[in-house]
């Protein structure tokens, strides 16, 4: 499971299925959440401001397998 905390600032998050079933977010200072990403998930952050930056964490050992390497091949 990965979690992405943010930090500081303002950015746009949108987090994709394989079936692209799409869900948007929009995490700021005011809006202080954190997003739990499943796995074989595409995710896509717009940073709304030059000193945007986020945290991101994993509960477990990188598996290369649970990554999307090619976003053609994912949606295919």
């Amino acid at each position: 499971r990965t979690s992405i905390y943010r930090d500081k600032w303002h950015y746009q998050v949108e987090v994709i299925s394989q079936k692209e079933k799409k869900e948007n977010f929009i995490i700021s200072e005011k809006n202080k959440i954190f997003i739990r990403v499943p796995k074989l998930h595409w995710v896509k952050i717009k940073f709304m401001d030059k000193k945007a930056s986020i945290l991101v964490l994993c509960n477990y050992k990188y598996d290369k397998k649970e990554y999307i390497l090619n976003k053609k091949k994912f949606f295919k």
